[in-house]
């Protein structure tokens, strides 16, 4: 069939499934459980409806439970052509100038800045680096020579730190800009701090990155196939299960927490539950379990802004890797539960709809609910029936969430219960 069906069906789909919301909202589900889910990953949303979806919720009470995967909007990028797998942001690289920099960029007047001797960077190409350097105004405060230091080698997707090995005395400094080489991503971080060193570098393999650039076209090509596919499952799977909640974000890792906090947002508004779940397409959830821990919630009368999960108490910030934070000022986050299984009652969830358009997003969604809801107070319900990792088989159903489950694993755990 022709693109045009497919687009005009997957409207008619989109339209329909807003309807249905809407007029399923006169039922206010007890819970709903939001399942986080990529777009192409519709042999684990199979597995998932086949194995817990469909036989831990006991008939007595399903009415009560609704369960939604929770998707964005495909990311038109082919992969290689992005700035990292993390992110929809295009990889356009300058190789014109034979030398390329990264350094701080002085300004003749302005404000006085502090600065940092310390200068991160992500290369998105290899490079070979020829010089380091430091602003010329630094005087060491010991008087001895300045040793720039970089760590690591310089491949591509390479995290990198320059260090300087002192601090300087009596520099007075201000800066308009940083600036950072089309082939680097350069990590500023919230203070605002100025690095007062920089370094020189060259492409090692320019030739190869020409023949790569001129392929992007036939590459995007193919991806457009791709994702033509996808949307055509995903158009079916909307009709034949009317269980997916589409946002208006990205699906990338970096727009978890905006993707979290819609879907959140937009239950509160259609359906106004009384709990609301997050987990993955990767977990095992025991609604079984879930179903009476909210009982028992409600026997001993406990209401309020309540929090249910797994938390991790003085979890350190990490500076690279896919959960690097460069948004978050403290040394350890706030209390935050773990994100392959939480619950949050309903007034947690109408406040962070009211106040939504005013949080910042870091780099992942539950230290984000973590910092979000700190200033808050909060009834924390610590449990360790919310599994933060994998576990042996034999005890998945004593626990109320399992995650890094494969479809293939959860068939396997379904046959042999």
């Amino acid at each position: 069939m022709t693109t045009g069906f497919w687009m005009m069906l997957s409207l008619l789909v989109a339209l329909l499934s807003l309807t249905i919301f809407t007029v399923e909202r006169k039922e206010v589900p007890k819970l709903v459980v939001l399942i986080i889910s990529a777009r192409n990953n519709h042999a684990q949303r199979k597995a998932l409806r086949e194995t817990w979806m469909k036989s831990t919720i006991p008939s007595g009470y399903k009415s009560g439970v609704k369960v939604m995967f929770v998707m964005g909007e495909a990311c038109t990028l082919h992969p290689n052509d992005r700035k990292d797998v993390h992110s929809c942001e295009q990889l356009n690289i300058d190789y014109s100038d034979e030398v390329m920099e990264a350094w701080t960029r002085a300004a003749v007047d302005g404000p006085e800045l502090p600065v940092t001797t310390e200068f991160k960077f992500t290369v998105l190409y290899p490079i070979m680096v020829t010089e380091l350097s430091v602003v010329n105004m630094c005087r060491p405060s010991t008087g001895r020579a300045i040793t720039v230091s970089l760590y690591d080698r310089v491949t591509q997707g390479f995290e990198g730190l320059i260090s300087l090995n002192d601090t300087c005395e009596g520099l007075r400094y201000t800066s308009s800009e940083l600036y950072c080489s089309s082939a680097l991503i350069c990590i500023r971080e919230i203070t605002q701090d100025i690095p007062i060193m920089g370094f020189s570098f060259q492409l090692t393999e320019k030739l190869h990155l020409s023949e790569f650039l001129l392929e992007r076209e036939l590459r995007q090509s193919s991806w457009n196939a791709v994702l033509q596919k996808h949307e055509e499952l995903i158009v079916k799977e909307r009709l034949l299960h009317n269980d997916i909640l589409l946002t208006n974000n990205i699906d990338v890792y970096r727009n978890l927490p905006d993707k979290v906090l819609e879907a959140i947002s937009r239950v509160v508004s259609e359906l106004q539950p009384y709990y609301i779940m997050k987990t993955d397409d990767d977990c095992f959830v025991n609604i079984s379990k879930i179903w009476d821990k909210i009982l028992k919630l409600e026997e001993q009368s406990v209401g309020g802004k309540i929090w249910i999960g797994n938390f991790r108490r003085n979890w350190a910030l990490d500076d690279f890797g896919k959960w690097a934070e460069h948004g978050f000022t403290g040394v350890t986050y706030p209390y935050f539960a773990c994100g392959s299984g939480y619950i949050i009652s309903a007034e947690v969830a109408n406040w962070l709809r009211a106040n939504k358009e005013h949080l910042h997003c870091f780099q992942g969604e539950d230290v984000s609910l973590g910092i979000w809801l700190s200033p808050l107070s909060i009834v924390y319900y610590h449990d360790e029936e919310f599994s933060c990792s994998s576990v042996d088989t034999d005890d998945m159903f004593k626990y109320a969430t399992v995650s890094e489950l494969s479809s293939q694993s959860l068939y396997k755990l379904y046959d042999h219960r």
